[in-house]
């Protein structure tokens, strides 16, 4: 970095002395107790050349905090949209979960991500607390994938099924009354839970 030319140094001097007065400070005297007679000034590059004046500021942020804002709401959101539970007989039963991504971007955020596969898969989990539940048709958690979001249907005409929505079942053993929770989590999604009661 070679600094401003002359030219540009001056010109920023001539916009400090009409609209940041304190931008550049002319050179005075000073004693210093251990260096001696000194001299103390010039430019405030903090509020010059690194930042604008701190009244300027505020101006100067708030496109981006707008751009930061909307970047937010275009993100992944994980939502439990569907949650039944299916009587199947001998205290068993089928739960099935649907899943939903509400946000504008996908649950992996781009193609790169999804190709590298550098993003880990939507997790589903069943528990419950201080009762015997009995998964009878694999684990209690699973994974789902990556579900598109809203971006995905722009370019296809709007019509290519539910790319932003998954479903799980699981066939579980517990009495009726039983309250069954069930978690949604994912790295970029966030996570969401809900639960259900048997009977």
């Amino acid at each position: 970095y070679t600094g401003p030319t002359d030219a540009e140094a001056l010109a920023v001097l001539r916009w400090c002395d009409e609209h940041h007065p304190d931008g550049y400070v002319d050179w005075f005297a000073f004693d210093h107790p251990q260096l001696g007679p000194i001299e103390l000034g010039g430019w405030d590059d903090l509020t010059t050349w690194a930042n604008p004046p701190p009244a300027l500021v505020a101006e100067e942020v708030e496109p981006h905090a707008r751009f930061a804002i909307h970047q937010a709401l275009c993100a992944p959101e994980l939502s439990i949209g569907q949650l039944r539970a299916d009587a199947l007989g001998g205290d068993t039963w089928r739960i099935t979960v649907g899943v939903a991504n509400l946000g504008w971007l996908p649950t992996d955020v781009s193609a790169h991500a999804r190709k590298a596969a550098m993003v880990k898969p939507i997790t589903v989990e069943l528990s419950a607390e201080d009762v015997d539940v009995e998964v009878l048709d694999g684990a209690a958690r699973r994974t789902l994938g990556q579900l598109e979001g809203r971006a995905s249907l722009r370019f296809r005409h709007g019509n290519d099924g539910t790319p932003d929505r998954g479903q799980l079942s699981w066939v579980v053993r517990a009495v009726a009354g039983t309250v069954i929770n069930v978690m949604a989590n994912h790295d970029r999604a966030g996570q969401t839970e809900t639960s259900i009661e048997l009977g």
